[in-house]
């Protein structure tokens, strides 16, 4: 045999022996191949959990690969942001995860710093929750809002809470604050259809913005806000906010108010409406009642203009309102 040939041997068998240790075997020996392995264990335990969230076996199991994947050190961005995210706001653990957010907050564009800004959240830390929002989302965020930190303390507790739910809540408790606390006048009339009532209140302000926040009354049995989810407390902790929206339809108001709860009987509520004119003309009214099942009745209002928009509501249903209601009432409904 040649050197030539020999040569030729020499370099097929190398190649043999680096054939059989390529594939799995060399790429889980590598960086690359462990940062993979440590993805895929957590993508497919997050997967299990997501399929029966219930199941505490699974949650521990999604801890178990999580911790594995830390202790191996990788400072790979795919796996660690993977890990922040999943360890913050799945495992409820924003002190582990946000660490490993930090390095890559300069790259992390939109949607992308959603998993950051809920793990702030959860970890209490609003005023950088605060700066975030008014930097990337153009939001104005009141951090030092009382009820703030007790909806902050049911995102640490509960998965569902995020921070635009958060926000939402925070938004319709500072909606429900518009109103006056005192100076009511008596109304003590039927609402016999909550669609009606806002389709009204829509043909009297055409083209107005309409929002609404609604709260009931706290009864002593009522679960701690802090620890139970989807309670928000406001007034004080005197009431317990129900429903908020920025802009609605008659239809899609009719069922938040079907689905509110206000249906307890005797429960004292108080609907707050904040509505927009195009010229940017703002109007706060509010209203308080109390639910008689199928029909709640508004007890007293802070305006004493309020009864005209029920008394619009008489005349349509009577058949007696014909023409532009708009102008009939809204000279009428204006303060001034």
């Amino acid at each position: 045999m040649s050197s030539n040939e020999l040569w030729r041997v020499i370099i097929f068998l190398i190649c043999c022996g680096l054939a059989s240790c390529t594939g799995s075997e060399r790429l889980a020996n590598s960086p690359q191949g462990n940062e993979h392995a440590h993805v895929s264990s957590v993508q497919a335990a997050l997967k299990t959990w997501q399929a029966e969230p219930d199941r505490s076996e699974h949650l521990e199991a999604l801890g178990v690969v999580c911790a594995e994947a830390m202790d191996a050190n990788l400072q790979s961005q795919e796996l660690d942001l993977l890990l922040a995210d999943t360890l913050s706001n799945i495992l409820l653990r924003p002190d582990l995860g946000l660490p490993l957010f930090e390095p890559y907050l300069g790259e992390l564009k939109g949607e992308q710093r959603e998993p950051y800004w809920n793990a702030l959240l959860r970890n209490l830390d609003l005023q950088t929750l605060q700066r975030e929002l008014e930097k990337h989302k153009n939001t104005i965020v009141n951090a030092d809002h009382e009820l703030a930190t007790t909806l902050a303390h049911q995102a640490a507790n509960f998965r569902s809470m995020t921070w635009k739910s958060w926000l939402h809540k925070l938004s319709g408790a500072v909606l429900y604050e518009f109103a006056p606390r005192k100076g009511r006048r008596t109304v003590n009339r039927p609402i016999p259809d909550w669609k009606l009532f806002y389709q009204t209140l829509q043909d009297i302000f055409p083209d107005w913005n309409i929002a609404f926040s609604l709260a009931s009354a706290r009864k002593t049995a009522d679960p701690d806000p802090l620890i139970t989810e989807n309670v928000t407390p406001v007034a004080g902790a005197r009431m317990n906010l129900l429903a908020y929206q920025m802009k609605t339809l008659p239809l899609d108001f009719a069922r938040i108010m079907e689905k509110s709860g206000i249906r307890d009987k005797h429960r004292r509520f108080t609907l707050v409406l904040f509505m927009e004119s195009p010229a940017g003309r703002k109007l706060v009214y509010c209203v308080d009642g109390e639910a008689f099942g199928e029909n709640p009745r508004l007890i007293a209002s802070c305006s004493n203009r309020f009864s005209y928009i029920l008394d619009a509501i008489d005349g349509i249903q009577e058949g007696r309102i014909t023409g532009d209601i708009s102008k009939m009432y809204q000279p009428l409904v204006l303060p001034y």
